[in-house]
């Protein structure tokens, strides 16, 4: 458990040491890996290294707390050298090896061996007698060369090699041997002389003494020729040869250890020489190689680190250091150091005395001093492609560093492309014949360390000699001098005097209690708390070296004591959790299945009967063993626990809590706040913008002239064009990235206004035009896609046009209210057969059931289902909830509705070029964001984490933008990302206290990772399970201090509600916004659209009433008290279940109380931030609010209707300026949607859902959510992942009685009734089909040996399992496993194991059992795994490789199994559904932490089935959202949705794969384009039928009411002079009378002679009553059933009136009234004869209108008519093909033979369904079980079969053809339907059965 890589650097000869006897040689150097030494000094002087004594004085271990006193630790380094180290009887004194300088390795290969044996003995005897090597056994030693120049002796079939293989095989155990063995492939040494060389060059730079580090010093070769002064430390990864450095050169410190686990100060050397190991590998070193440089890169880079400024490094090294074509390790080391020179070796350079060719580099560096700004550029950093010859004289360009190109006299030969160590066409350095490399590499280094002094950079260490650090006593550090005034709530205090514990709380210090046995661990603890912040206070503000590792060394010696004494400070024990037994679990099961069984009950209200679906059984298997997580107590923590400071002390070490190994992290070793390096100049503009956005966060135009040396002018002038000004606040600069994205549109309408306010401005032009470049191109109406009714876009005065010119409505009215649409259209002008039938769905029950054109019309604004259902008392009597087949008649009128207002939509001018204008103006106007964080300061940052190139970017985008979601790929490191940016969004005063919300289980790892990344950084970390006075107490620290980030679990930040009041407010608000609504449009609202608007207010004053009582309530904690105003939520995903009301279906959800809980807090948000604006003076946007970042992988997972949810929390603006706030308006927008008539969970019931089928204009959809979206895909992440070649496709071929099922499916497909969904439906038949794909067990049919899924799974599992079985891998603890052998996963989500039988699980595990000799015991199923220790320990073994196959499904497999060390091979048994699904199975394998290089992935289906179809599905919708993702997108008008089922799917995968002919998969294609097409050509010709009508209907009035306006031209002749003479009548039978009152008597009496003289005429008949002068008459006529008189004026028109009988007949007083009033209304009807003729002239201009409109129509084209003929045609085509293919002999012989098999198997078509039977069908039959409904239909089929058998048997002629054709012709349809439940015949899907003559391929009367 200690940290390797602990041990201290050799001590300086005055340094006071532990004396120990002469007789003490110190522990051996194996043993320093796993015990903590210490130096001691021996009386003649020499060091050697004890077991280290790691008790601090005043800080000795409490008792434990069981009372078991432990035995006591000796005090002293020599008390634990008498317990632990015999003393020999004799001690010989140590020598070192004078090394002469020349090769002392002998040649030849078998001399090589020899001399390593003889080696290994003198090293066996050594060890054997606890003595340091003679001086005649380092000769022997010396010759030690390794195994690389030998390998042969490990080559069992080199029989010459036997003899020296069975001399070392009784040398070495079997380890020793395989150790020994690998070492072949790296152990290169020195030649001695090049040492001597680059020794000389060192001396010459500078150096006289000092410490000097050979990392990889193998023998020593360069410790034996180190000058005098040199104090040498070796780092020796292999144990022999350290061993053999070590009996050599015992004055050194030879380190046993690989150099990524060595743990020292950085700038502990004064020199790094050596000859670094080369391979194109990595090792594991997070503190000195984040970046995962390759083996040689890192070992330079950590030398440069651990090198004083001043420094040198000179080095060997391959020369792929210089040459690589990546520059970032030579950046990386840029970063530090300056290349003194360098010097190319030729490559037979190290052949005598390593026995290979390799070209080789001498690199010479200089450590840079920490105040030295590093060069921009230099020559080195470039690797160029430069052309060299071969043998041949032909050139090839191969890639060569520009240093040499610059330098070639410093290549000793002649560079060529040659054979290389590994290949031809390498990389080669021919030496000059006779050069001696030595001797030239001494004159280049010469040459190159002159100039270097000439320049001042020689080898010169600045004298640091500054005090040493603080003195400490026990206990915590002067508080005052650490933390100042500001003393956090919760830091923990301790008084050496009075000896109490103290906290600060939130009233001032409180004591506290902690138990004795605690007391001194934690005094430990907090000494070790105030030793970090002591240790990076020193760092912050820049103390002296020496006072930095004075701090340090204490810091380690603490560290260790506490470690040596408690263990790691990260510890913990596993409590809680208590798993649930088998019968535990049972009983839960029970419980939860009663549940479900409830909520699922029948059409009786009965409990659901049946067994469980699948999926459901499988589900509520996994509730019923879930159990609470386990927690990690820490006692040794909780008194400490709630401190702020604790965070750096959980920060000191990295933990794993699976194996408890510990290591230091790098402060430990080296600073980690170092201040950034200012830079002085900027190369180019464009440099100088992104370090001054990188420093400051804008464009700063001083600080860019200053980087350019350019007056500030000059500098403006410089940057155009990289920077833009903003018209809205002139004075600021916008870089070019920022003003040109986003809303282009509404930018380059800004620009444009500013430059006519302001003509002159130069900035306003440019910034027009270069807004103008960058609009996306305008879209037209073919590329908008299909536009449905509802779209905000579409203006109300658009809807009323269609309503009026499609249903022929006079008036129509469309409003929108309170989210929804409206439409009124007067009753009268509803009952038109326009609207009844020819757009209508006039059913049967008109009452309750019929929907007219206006009805579906709203429903489809609106996005609702259209579904009619049965009333109340039908359903009660029996009849379904829906009636499908009205349902199915309104779906077809919808859709008819739909495809009429796409054609009518673009159709006029004027109202195409605005509504496309308008679209264009709010969908196509988005420009995604670019931000570049290159230059980023980013003080603070520990420099052992380089970010990645993404995370600058992604920490840029957010200091730049006011919300982004980072979609970043698992394992790109988000965590980081998150830390940087909240510190540099704290630091520039954009935000003042950022929180990180983190998945609860995390907050450990994050609290310890935030201080590992920022050391200095003031963060306070909460803690799972805090009690409410916990949070009470944590809001109280968040709000009093000043805290550079907050980190919070999720299940505390959704413990700390906001006030209830906030959502009374919310709702309140709603309230007022709809009372305006109607305030403002109350005169033009109709009844409808104001009845719903008051439903809504009386929902949302429910909702109110409940809230206000809510807000009475005490709620402790509240978000408003706290200090945060900005959020990271990690994780992010975790709340996508958003509340959200909509009319469709899939889109609706009720939501979780965490999301409700989440968007009300960003609301809060929100509105602190516009309140920071108001008053600052400065306007937000209401939406673009600075207010969170959401982090996670898969922000889409099931839908893309998530996308909409990501934005309404981040970018609700971008929303609300499209005009798609609302989840409804957004669908109306972007989606198609489809209703379907399906089956509920248990198939006992029929629903119609509205479901999302499709997404419109994906492009536009996915630019709006790019402009806060961040994405990082995984080919950007600079991980060690593994290779594969693509997804193999492994193909099985299904036996006959499978391809016979398939195909019964096909009949299926063909006769469904679409009344009876619940007896059988496209679903249900695809899910059939993929079982049988599967395994025909799943669909009840007979077992299909050798063809199935699991043979060919069995077979390539085997063959991969046998092929790895010897594959090595290493322990997570780095240590070689002992047990060898790969992993593969196996998914399949269908058939999983059974507790009552087979399984396709099972039957694969026998197959590889017994089959291919796979041992059971290294198969294993993850559902075998019930509880969390069982799943946690199935998983060690996966790990350990104990099991060697785990098979699983999806949802158990796909996330949290972490296996991937050992992963090779990974099987698709089965189809995902889901692209989501498909990335989490593969995340499984292509993941970092995986060993092996390449990697397999295979893809399994069977042929002839549906799993081609789906496999190109899933794929096809995975790259998709990976395009999307990068902005990839084609112009697309519409995708499908990525989780969708679709039913027309599922048909043609179906009948697709029925067919077996390739033909099919096109002609199913076509069969729905024809459908769409011909559905288009219908409605285009009913559109045709009404104009023709409506035309003729004109064509027929207008001449008759123009000759009756003829007419009352006529009569109106004298109209004015009647008027004028007194209105003059003559009563019928009277004689004219002057008088009007005699005139009125009179008519009186003539209305009332007439009403008794036609009593029971009828109103055919009539009787003049008067005449005008002009000749008009009027007449009377009397209604049959009712008293009324008519009177109407005989003329076009026939305007009249209508009389009671108490009209007629009066009272004498009331007569002359009465006889006055009807001469009046007699007269008005003359008078108003105007009105009439204008009537009649506005009919005929209606008519007119009518065919203006109409005609047109009658003999226009389709406009797709070309397209529907040719794939008319084509498909026609298909069939012929198709149907010869079937009449040829073989397909009439393959059919006979199949209705043979039929017959003799007893089966019938559907004979599928009824082995695989719905629950209907079980239930109708009056069975509990489906295996019973299986069961009796399978005796059916026996009987029918031996009864087909008996018949056969029994025939005595042969039948010819056409009998048995006959015979096997399926039975009547009748009897078919009574027998066996099946539907109609199949039908032609061209034919709408309304035209039986009509050829409907090629009929084209369009």
């Amino acid at each position: 458990m200690v940290d390797p890589g602990g041990t201290p650097l050799p001590p300086k000869a005055d340094d006071a040491l532990p004396q120990v006897p002469q007789s003490e040689t110190g522990l051996p150097l194996t043993a320093w890996a796993s015990t903590r030494v210490a130096p001691a000094r021996r009386p003649d002087g020499s060091v050697v290294y004890v077991k280290a004594d790691h008790v601090v004085a005043g800080l000795e271990p409490d008792p434990t707390p069981d009372s078991e006193t432990p035995e006591p630790e000796p005090s002293s380094v020599a008390a634990i050298d008498e317990a632990t180290t015999p003393a020999p009887t004799e001690v010989v004194a140590a020598t070192r090896f004078t090394h002469p300088g020349s090769v002392l390795v002998p040649s030849g290969a078998k001399s090589r061996a020899r001399a390593n044996i003889a080696a290994l003995e003198v090293l066996t005897e050594t060890a054997r007698t606890g003595r340091p090597a003679t001086p005649a056994e380092h000769e022997v030693l010396a010759r030690w060369s390794g195994w690389g120049a030998a390998a042969d002796i490990f080559d069992e079939s080199k029989s010459e090699w036997a003899s020296e293989r069975e001399q070392l095989r009784a040398l070495l155990d079997s380890e020793q041997w395989r150790q020994a063995k690998a070492s072949t492939l790296n152990a290169h040494y020195t030649d001695p002389a090049i040492a001597q060389t680059m020794w000389a060059a060192m001396t010459r730079a500078g150096f006289d003494e000092g410490l000097v580090l050979e990392p990889g010093c193998g023998s020593g070769t360069f410790i034996g020729l180190a000058p005098p002064g040199a104090q040498m430390v070796g780092v020796e990864l292999d144990p022999t040869t350290a061993q053999i450095a070590h009996l050599l050169y015992p004055d050194a410190q030879v380190r046993l250890e690989g150099f990524e686990t060595t743990r020292v100060p950085d700038g502990s050397f004064a020199a790094v020489i050596g000859n670094v190991p080369f391979g194109g590998f990595t090792v594991h070193d997070p503190i000195h190689n984040p970046a995962r440089h390759r083996i040689h890169n890192h070992f330079l880079l950590k030398s440069l680190n651990l090198t004083a400024p001043g420094g040198y490094v000179m080095a060997i090294t391959t020369a792929g250091t210089l040459d690589a074509a990546s520059d970032k390790a030579r950046r990386d080391m840029h970063a530090v150091a300056d290349l003194v020179g360098a010097v190319r070796l030729p490559s037979t350079a190290f052949e005598r005395v390593a026995g290979t060719q390799v070209v080789t580099d001498v690199l010479v560096f200089r450590r840079r001093e920490p105040d030295a700004a590093a060069p921009a550029d230099a020559d080195w950093l470039h690797s160029d492609l430069v052309a060299l010859a071969d043998r041949t004289g032909e050139t090839t360009e191969i890639g060569v560093n520009r240093y040499f190109t610059t330098h070639p006299e410093h290549v000793l030969g002649t560079m060529r492309v040659d054979r290389g160590l590994y290949r031809y066409g390498m990389l080669v350095v021919a030496a000059e014949t006779g050069s001696d490399v030595a001797a030239d590499l001494d004159d280049r280094l010469t040459n190159i360390v002159d100039a270097a002094l000439e320049r001042g950079d020689g080898l010169f260490l600045s004298d640091d000699t500054a005090t040493a650090g603080m003195e400490f006593t026990a206990g915590a550090l002067d508080t005052d001098a650490l933390y100042g005034e500001d003393i956090p709530i919760g830091h923990v205090s301790y008084d050496e005097t009075t000896g109490v514990f103290t906290r600060r709380g939130i009233d001032g210090d409180e004591p506290m209690k902690v138990p004795a046995t605690r007391t001194t661990e934690t005094r430990h603890l907090l000494r070790l708390r105030d030793l970090f912040a002591a240790t990076i206070a020193a760092q912050r503000t820049q103390s002296s070296r020496a006072e930095r590792d004075a701090l340090r060394a204490d810091l380690n010696e603490v560290y260790d004591a506490y470690l040596n004494t408690y263990g790691p400070v990260n510890r913990a024990k596993l409590v809680g959790g208590k798993e649930r037994t088998a019968e535990e679990a049972a009983k839960k099961f029970a419980e939860l299945e009663g549940k479900w069984r409830t909520a699922n009950r029948d059409a009786d209200g009965a409990d659901y009967p049946g067994p469980l679906p699948e999926d459901v059984a499988a589900e509520l298997d996994e509730k019923a063993w879930q159990v609470s997580a386990p927690s990690r107590r820490q006692t040794h923590l909780e008194a400490v626990r709630a401190d702020p400071g604790m965070a750096g002390v959980l920060a000191l070490e990295r933990y794993d809590d699976q194996t408890g190994t510990v290591s230091k992290t790098a402060v430990f070793s080296r600073d980690v706040v170092v201040a950034p390096v200012p830079v002085s100049r900027a190369d180019t503009p464009a440099e100088a913008v992104a370090i001054s956005l990188g420093e400051r966060g804008r464009v700063d135009l001083d600080r860019v002239a200053e980087l350019l040396d350019q007056p500030a002018a000059q500098a403006r002038e410089s940057i155009r064009g990289l920077v833009y000004a903003d018209p809205d606040m002139p004075e600021d600069l916008i870089p070019a990235p920022t003003a040109l994205s986003g809303n282009v549109r509404a930018k380059h309408a800004r620009a444009a206004e500013a430059a006519r306010t302001d003509p002159g401005n130069r900035d306003w032009a440019e910034l027009t035009q270069a807004l103008a470049q960058v609009i996306p191109d305008d879209k037209q109406p073919s590329q908008i896609g299909s536009v449905k009714l509802g779209p905000t876009w579409i203006e109300p005065r658009d809807y009323e046009a269609f309503v009026r010119e499609t249903f022929g409505a006079t008036s129509a009215r469309v409003t929108r209210a309170a989210g929804s649409w409206g439409v009124e259209v007067p009753p009268d002008e509803r009952n038109s057969a326009l609207m009844r039938t020819e757009y209508g769905a006039d059913n049967a029950d008109r009452k309750n059931k019929a929907l007219d054109a206006i009805d579906l019309t709203e429903m489809l604004l609106n996005q609702r289902s259209i579904v009619v259902k049965n009333s109340g008392p039908a359903q009660e009597e029996g009849a379904p909830e829906v009636d499908a087949q009205a349902t199915i008649l309104a779906q077809v009128q919808a859709e008819k509705i739909t495809t009429e207002f796409r054609s009518w939509l673009w159709s006029d001018d004027e109202r195409r070029d605005r509504l496309v204008a308008e679209w264009n103006r709010r969908f196509n106007t988005w420009v995604r964001p670019e931000h570049d964080g290159s230059r980023l300061a980013l003080p603070g940052l520990s420099p052992v984490f380089e970010p990645h190139p993404y995370q600058r970017d992604a920490v840029a985008r957010i200091l730049a933008e006011p919300t982004v979601l980072l979609d970043h790929v698992v394992g790109a490191g988000k965590t980081g990302t998150m830390f940087m940016s909240a510190m540099e969004l704290k630091r520039r005063g954009l935000v003042n206290q950022p929180w990180i919300v983190v998945p609860t289980h995390l907050i450990e790892q994050f609290g310890r990772e935030v201080k590992m990344w920022y050391p200095a950084a003031n963060v306070l970390v909460g803690r799972k399970g805090m009690s409410p006075e916990d949070r009470r107490v944590f809001a109280a620290q968040t709000a009093t201090s000043d805290w550079d980030m907050v980190i919070i679990p999720a299940s505390v930040f959704s413990a700390i509600r906001v006030h209830p009041q906030r959502r009374v407010d919310y709702i309140a608000g709603q309230l007022a916004e709809l009372d305006a609504e109607l305030s403002a449009s109350a005169g033009d609202m109709t009844q409808a659209t104001v009845k719903k608007i008051e439903q809504a207010k009386k929902q949302l004053q429910k909702r109110l009433d409940a809230a206000t009582d809510q807000a009475k309530k005490d709620h402790g904690v509240l978000f408003e008290d706290t200090g945060a105003d900005y959020l990271f939520v990690d994780e992010a995903h975790e709340y996508k279940n958003k509340g959200r009301q909509c009319t469709i279906d899939s889109l609706s959800l009720t939501g979780s109380n965490k999301a409700e809980d989440l968007s009300l807090k960003l609301d809060y948000l929100r509105e602190r931030r516009q309140h920071q604006a108001v008053a600052a003076g400065r306007i937000i946007t209401p939406g673009a609010e600075r207010v969170a970042t959401f982090a996670t992988g898969t922000p889409i997972a099931n839908s893309l209707a998530e996308s909409w949810v990501m934005q309404q929390y981040l970018r609700p603006d971008v929303l609300e300026v499209a005009g798609v706030r609302s989840i409804t308006d957004w669908a109306a927008s972007f989606t198609a949607t489809r209703s379907e008539t399906i089956p509920n969970a248990t198939g006992t019931k029929l629903r119609v859902v509205s479901k999302v089928s499709a997404f419109a204009n994906p492009k536009e959809m996915f630019a709006m959510a790019a402009q806060y979206t961040d994405v990082v895909v995984r080919e950007q992440v600079p991980a060690n992942l593994p290779t594969h070649d693509g997804r193999q496709i492994i193909t099985s071929t299904p036996g006959q009685e499978r391809q016979d099922f398939i195909a019964d499916l096909d009949y299926r497909a063909d006769n469904l009734d679409p009344r009876r969904a619940d007896i059988d439906n496209v679903l249900k038949i695809l899910n059939d089909g993929r079982n049988v794909a599967l395994d025909p067990a799943l669909a009840n049919l007979e077992p299909d040996p050798g063809n199935t899924r699991a043979d060919a799974v069995a077979e390539q599992v085997a063959r991969i399992y046998h092929a790895t079985a010897d594959n090595d891998y290493l322990t997570e603890e780095g240590e070689r496993s002992p047990i060898r052998g790969a992993l593969q996963l196996v998914f399949c989500d269908r058939g999983t194991p059974q507790p009552d039988g087979p399984s396709v699980y099972s039957n694969l595990k026998d197959l590889l059992v017994e089959q291919h000799q796979v041992p059971a015991e290294k198969i294993a199923f993850i559902h075998d795994a019930k509880s969390p220790s069982q799943k946690l320990a199935l998983q060690a073994d996966c790990r350990a490789g104990r099991i060697a196959v785990l098979v699983g499904s999806t949802s158990k497999m796909g996330t949290g199994m972490n296996v991937q060390g050992r992963l090779i091979g990974l099987h698709h048994m089965d189809v995902p559904w889901r692209p989501a699904d498909l990335e989490q199975r593969e995340g499984r394998i292509i993941r970092q932490g995986n060993q092996n290089p390449r990697i397999e992935i295979l893809n399994y289906v069977t042929a002839g089935t549906t799993d081609t179809v789906m496999w190109s599905k899933v794929e096809s919708k995975a790259a998709f959202i990976e395009q999307a993702k990068r902005g990839q997108l084609d112009d697309v008008a519409e995708v499908d949705d990525i989780a969708d089922d679709s039913l027309s799917e599922a048909a043609a995968a179906t009948k697709a794969a029925a067919t077996g002919d390739e033909r099919f998969l096109e002609m199913a294609t076509l069969e729905d384009e024809v459908k769409s097409l011909s559905a288009l050509a219908s409605a285009h010709a009913d559109s045709r039928s009404h104009a023709r009508r409506v035309v003729a209907a004109a064509d027929r009035a207008i001449p008759r009411l123009e000759e009756s306006i003829e007419k009352l031209d006529v009569l109106l002749a004298g109209h004015q002079e009647w008027i004028d003479a007194g209105k003059q009548f003559v009563v019928t039978g009277a004689r004219p009378l002057s008088k009007r009152p005699e005139r009125s008597e009179a008519l009186l009496s003539r209305v009332t002679a007439v009403y008794h003289e036609l009593k029971g005429a009828g109103m055919k008949q009539s009787m003049p009553i008067a005449s005008i002068p002009s000749g008009l008459q009027a007449h009377a006529s009397r209604e049959f059933a009712q008293d009324k008189v008519h009177v109407w004026l005989d003329c076009p028109g026939r305007p009249g009136f209508t009389l009671d009988a108490s009209q007629v007949f009066t009272t004498a007083e009331r007569r002359t009234a009465t006889a006055s009033g009807l001469a009046t209304r007699l007269e008005n009807l003359y008078t108003g004869l105007d009105d009439t003729r204008a009537q009649l002239v506005a009919d005929i201009a209606s008519y007119r209108r009518e065919v203006e409109v109409n005609a047109p129509r009658i003999d226009a084209p389709l406009a797709r008519a070309d397209e529907l003929q040719t794939k008319q045609v084509r498909l026609r085509q298909l069939r012929m093909e198709i149907e010869r293919a079937q009449q040829s002999e073989e397909a009439v012989a393959a059919r006979q033979a199949a209705e043979e098999r039929m017959r003799s198997a007893g089966r019938e078509p559907g004979w599928s369904l009824e082995l695989n039977p719905t629950p209907v069908m079980v239930g109708e039959a009056g069975l509990d079980h489906a295996a019973d409904y299986v069961a009796v239909m399978k005796r059916s089929h026996q009987h029918q079969a031996e009864l087909y058998q008996a018949e056969k048997d029994t025939t005595t002629a042969d039948p010819g053809v056409g009998t048995l054709l006959a015979d096997t012709r399926p039975p009547p349809e009748a009897e078919r339907t009574e027998n066996t439940g099946s539907q109609p015949p199949p039908h032609d899907p061209l034919d709408d059965g309304t035209q039986p003559h009509r050829d409907p391929d090629l009929d084209l009367d369009l």
